[in-house]
């Protein structure tokens, strides 16, 4: 058997039983009956993101502001905003990279090219390697065109 390479107290690529092992050192030879046993790795720290959809702000005619909150817990983590006018959502927006902290980052993204007096519901959902989690589904309606003026004819 010959270890190659032993780092942080962890030995690798050798199996479990018992081995006899030699050590080399300038020019001296030290030969010893060892027992290995394997141990099970430490759980990968880290968990699926947290995240949380906020009150939309900024609302007009045909834009919005969606807001929402996300924590990586100690994961890289990607956010988005997922919305549309129906309940089925269908588009997203503002997908960012947020890291793999475990403090909570503030999300938002404008979106526009809305219609005007229109519900639309919305969530924040984020994702990393432990999972993707969605936030509640929340909605906002876009306000009303602003009546059109009339103007006379001049006589």
């Amino acid at each position: 058997m010959r270890i190659t390479n032993v780092s942080a107290g962890y030995v690798t690529g050798i199996s479990q039983g018992s081995a006899t092992m030699t050590a080399y050192f300038n020019g001296l030879t030290a030969t010893a009956s060892v027992s290995v046993t394997a141990v099970n790795p430490p759980p990968p720290s880290g968990s699926a993101p947290t995240v949380s959809t906020n009150n939309a702000t900024g609302i007009s005619q045909n834009s919005a502001t969606l807001n929402g909150y996300g924590t990586p817990n100690g994961s890289a983590t990607s956010c988005w905003f997922e919305y549309g006018a129906g309940a089925g959502l269908g588009q997203t927006a503002g997908n960012r990279y947020i890291g793999s902290g475990n403090s909570g980052i503030n999300l938002n993204s404008t979106i526009s090219g809305l219609s005007a007096n229109t519900t639309y519901y919305f969530r924040a959902a984020c994702q990393n390697s432990y999972g993707t989690t969605r936030g509640t589904v929340l909605s906002f309606t876009t306000s009303n065109n602003p009546p059109v003026a009339m103007s006379r004819p001049v006589m």
